[in-house]
């Protein structure tokens, strides 16, 4: 996705990690067993044979089919936010077990970008992501999403479900 603009966008995605600024935004989808020990590197190289730029892009990916997206918009208090996201389970890890499996055992993603059009301070970045990974942790314990290799619903109030998360804001002037 290609904004009109660029967004000021703070994230923990394979492309475009930490603090940058963008106007280009990427989920791509990979098949559920998908490994690279050079993740970033392969998905650069993908993007160039896609023809399409992969510098100062955001990039996440995601095993879910992309037509599954979930897109929720809101308005008010000054701010408008729209957020884009996909959520694969199967593959479930509860990070609190005591012989949690390694994270390169598939983990799944729950991919969620968030844009912001308002005014975010450094601390409001922040906040919105503590405020999506509790949302994330609520919604899979109502939802009794299970720890994929305990299949076990003792483990089922803190998932280690991989967040790719991406927020993004620009001034409204």
């Amino acid at each position: 996705m290609k904004t009109e603009t660029s967004y000021k966008t703070y994230s923990s995605g394979v492309l475009g990690t930490g603090i940058t600024e963008t106007d280009t935004f990427y989920n791509r989808f990979v098949h559920k067993d998908y490994y690279s020990d050079t993740p970033s590197l392969e998905y650069e190289q993908y993007l160039m044979k896609e023809n399409v730029r992969h510098e100062q892009i955001v990039g996440l990916m995601t095993a879910v089919w992309l037509k599954e997206r979930a897109v929720y918009c809101y308005e008010g208090y000054g701010v408008r936010v729209a957020s884009v996201i996909t959520a694969g389970v199967g593959n479930a890890v509860d990070i609190t077990a005591d012989e949690a499996v390694p994270f390169y055992s598939s983990p799944g993603t729950i991919n969620m970008f968030f844009f912001v059009e308002g005014t975010l301070t450094d601390a409001a970045f922040l906040q919105l992501f503590i405020a999506a990974t509790e949302a994330k942790t609520k919604t899979l314990s109502q939802l009794g999403v299970i720890d994929s290799s305990y299949k076990d619903d003792c483990y089922g109030n803190i998932y280690g479900q991989h967040l790719s998360c991406s927020v993004s804001a620009r001034t409204i002037i």
